[in-house]
């Protein structure tokens, strides 16, 4: 089977030179497609391009996050403008909970990313018991949530019961 002409945008290919995203990226280097590589890691991503240029076949490495529409737009954006059309689209990336909970964090959505935290809690606890250290930086995730929230008084709470279970496990 020939890709030769054809465009391939594989997203979290570059997984530190490892990974699903990276072995797809390169059979379809082999097999002749032009190849974009988008991860939040540039360096990682860029790592792909190059085995994938020793095919033979030109390569783009994008950064950016598929977790993030404004990362997403520009990305595509960028192949678009290097290839023209992209043929085939494997959308590799993953995102976990807590990663995403995180995302809204730093992008200050802080109402999405109280469920998100509240469940790994949940799942925790029960997983682990209530004095764990897994639960305790639960309890700082959930307490900075609120924190962000000017939730002062829940956040305490919160942070007070985390280093609770942290002096109760480490001494």
């Amino acid at each position: 089977m020939s890709l030769e002409g054809k465009t391939a945008f594989i997203t979290g290919a570059g997984r530190a030179g490892k990974g699903i995203g990276r072995s797809i990226a390169l059979a379809l280097a082999a097999e002749g497609a032009n190849i974009a590589i988008a991860d939040y890691v540039a360096e990682a991503a860029e790592s792909v391009a190059e085995e994938a240029r020793k095919a033979g076949v030109r390569a783009l490495a994008v950064q950016g996050s598929v977790a993030d529409s404004a990362d997403v737009a520009r990305m595509v954006a960028e192949v678009q403008q290097e290839f023209g059309a992209i043929d085939i689209l494997v959308n590799n990336a993953g995102i976990t909970r807590d990663n995403l909970a995180k995302m809204y964090q730093a992008q200050g959505q802080h109402a999405r990313a109280m469920p998100l935290y509240q469940r790994a809690l949940t799942i925790h606890e029960k997983a682990f018991g209530p004095n764990h250290p897994i639960v305790a930086r639960n309890l700082e995730n959930l307490a900075d949530t609120y924190r962000a929230q000017n939730q002062y008084p829940q956040a305490e709470v919160l942070y007070q019961r985390a280093v609770s279970i942290f002096k109760t496990f480490f001494y």
